[in-house]
């Protein structure tokens, strides 16, 4: 509420958008909320800045490394909306591998929900559970700021490694030093 703890989450998105190349840094402010009822009120949908749906919501991304279809990086959440990462990342282009949710469809995660989802509906998702890690933490401790990290999830480090040309410390490294500004 006071800005007194600053959070950070580690994600690996699919590229959708015909954009080639995301810039470093980028910021959502797409508004969120749930237009429908029932079990369907999980689905949390997007809106203009400027429109009157949904509540404020705002998010900061840094993308770490990116090639033709996937870019990994950190999300910076500045408000607490329910799957707000997921859903700014989705409006902008990288929906979360592994988001049954958003990746695909309300169906699709339906039929997990169900235990229904076929092997072809597994291999849609390429990981298990969404891509997206609480990677640091900063607080105040002892009177001063201190950051606290995690290490990446190994199921995460398998994907990048069979994806990515990029090594798991050069990934830490970088995530750490982006973290810090």
């Amino acid at each position: 509420e006071n800005d007194q703890v600053q959070k950070c989450y580690f994600w690996i998105a699919q590229k959708t958008k015909d954009q080639q190349e995301y810039p470093e840094s980028f910021s959502a402010r797409e508004r969120m909320g749930s237009l429908d009822e029932g079990l369907k009120r999980v689905y949390v949908y997007y809106f203009n800045e400027d429109d009157s749906q949904g509540k404020k919501a705002a998010t900061d991304f840094k993308v770490i490394f990116q090639n033709d279809m996937y870019a990994m990086g950190l999300a910076f959440p500045k408000t607490g909306r329910t799957h707000q990462i997921r859903v700014h990342a989705l409006a902008h282009g990288l929906p979360l591998i592994g988001d049954k949710l958003y990746l695909e469809s309300y169906e699709l995660f339906q039929r997990f929900k169900d235990n229904l989802a076929t092997q072809e509906d597994h291999q849609k998702m390429m990981v298990p559970r969404h891509a997206l890690h609480a990677f640091g933490i900063k607080i105040k401790y002892q009177n001063h700021p201190k950051v606290f990290f995690s290490d990446l999830p190994r199921d995460f480090l398998t994907f990048i490694q069979n994806n990515f040309n990029v090594d798991e410390r050069e990934i830490f490294a970088r995530a750490k030093e982006l973290a810090h500004n």
